[in-house]
């Protein structure tokens, strides 16, 4: 048998509104919309980071300025589980 191994960058886009609101400020008023998008912070990180955990790998989630602003709690969640936040520019343009 075989030993392969491989490097492999594992990243995460937490764009949460900021991909529908910029340039479509009108989608803002739509609330099955930005329903789906606060789904990300709210239920989809912390599966994220529960999967994360049980692998025993470290992740880089690209959170936008506006994004890290509005949801600052999941943000140091991230953090707190020892994963890396790298900039995504602050509203997704």
């Amino acid at each position: 048998m075989q030993n392969y191994q491989s490097a492999v960058c594992i990243t995460f886009d937490l764009d949460i509104e900021t991909a529908w609101v910029v340039g479509k400020p009108e989608n803002a008023k739509r609330p099955a919309l930005m329903s789906l998008a606060h789904y990300a912070p709210r239920v989809g990180v912390p599966l994220i980071l529960s999967l994360l955990e049980r692998l025993d790998v470290e992740g880089t989630f690209f959170v936008p300025g506006k994004s890290a602003e509005d949801f600052p709690e999941t943000v140091e969640e991230i953090i707190a589980k020892g994963h890396e936040i790298a900039i995504h520019g602050y509203t997704h343009d």
